[in-house]
């Protein structure tokens, strides 16, 4: 009988949202005990879903601790407006005769998030290539100077905050990512807007100002310090007016300056919205969520997509939570 109200008790707490889950909680210790169980499978369940393996710590979690954690995943959850993987079952490939040779063209890129904002291709002679194993044995979109994934206009254009993750690798004065069209203002991440510093390749910059043609303001523009040296980053821009932020595998390199105020009224992978600067690289991954991610879910969802791709940042903070999601997969 006992088994069987525990039972009850577990398919009603299931069913309640994180602050009733909370308040139940606190009703007494045999409640407690149940709504720390519940909020335990539902974490793992979200966590997998985001594909975060869960870390150590999560079981060692005081019982409203894990509930709080359940209540920030399911934010993080419900704000996430897109998310392409390069895996073979996420694009639609065309076989394209060039140079004597058939080569695998994407002519679409699907949004695995379930807000149905998959990219494509504009036209035949934009599709870039796809490489099934171009990253640690993960496929990867080429793009070589001239081709471009589009999304469908985001309708409304979504406001600040927002927060861009992309796993991807750039060579020269490139954009890796930008807004959709001309009449917008940008909503860029690239290499490019020569500093005073131009020796060598250009620095990760990333701004939301600026329309057409017509560069930023140098006051809009939040700058890093990584270059465009064909290596492997996971990139994270959080727009956010001046709360912005700019990341590069797990480590901060700028914040503190407005960016502009532009909304995002659609997604161009591998080009600007002006179609004037191509990216010379690959993208294998990107997440873009409608909130400004917080401090744990921004590291572990950036550990994960490095881990993922086979990337070791060298940062410390980055390589740091790598290392722990790695012992969580072999525990």
């Amino acid at each position: 009988m006992l088994y069987l109200d525990d039972l009850v008790l577990v398919t009603i707490l299931r069913n309640l949202s994180v602050r009733d889950l909370r308040t139940s909680a606190a009703v007494c210790i045999s409640f407690r005990a149940v709504a720390v169980e519940v909020a335990s499978d539902a974490l793992l369940v979200v966590l997998n879903k985001m594909s975060v393996l869960p870390l150590p710590q999560v079981k060692c979690l005081r019982a409203v601790s894990r509930i709080s954690e359940l209540g920030k995943w399911r934010s993080v959850e419900a704000c996430t407006v897109l998310w392409l993987r390069a895996a073979r079952a996420a694009v639609t490939i065309m076989e394209v005769p060039c140079h004597g040779r058939q080569r695998k063209r994407v002519s679409r890129w699907e949004d695995i998030s379930g807000s149905g904002h998959h990219v494509s291709a504009t036209e035949i002679t934009r599709m870039p290539e796809y490489d099934p194993a171009a990253l640690g044995g993960h496929g990867a979109i080429e793009f070589t100077g001239e081709q471009m994934l589009c999304s469908l206009p985001f309708v409304p254009a979504l406001p600040q905050p927002l927060s861009m993750m992309i796993v991807a690798r750039a060579s020269g004065d490139v954009t890796i990512c930008d807004s959709l069209t001309p009449r917008s203002a940008r909503f860029e991440l690239c290499h490019g807007y020569p500093s005073g510093d131009s020796r060598g390749a250009p620095e990760v910059v990333m701004t939301a100002s600026g329309c057409g043609r017509n560069p930023p303001s140098p006051s809009h523009l939040l700058r890093g310090r990584t270059r465009s040296e064909n290596k492997w980053h996971v990139y994270t821009a959080i727009y956010d007016g001046s709360n912005s932020e700019l990341y590069v595998d797990g480590t901060l390199e700028a914040s503190g300056k407005a960016v502009g105020s532009a909304t995002l009224d659609g997604l161009r992978i591998g080009c600007d919205h002006s179609s004037t600067f191509f990216l010379k690289g690959a993208v294998a991954e990107v997440r873009l969520f409608s909130c400004h991610l917080s401090p744990q879910p921004r590291a572990q969802l950036e550990a994960a997509m490095a881990l993922r791709h086979g990337l070791d940042p060298t940062s410390a903070p980055a390589t740091s939570a790598a290392t722990r999601l790695r012992r969580a997969a072999s525990a």
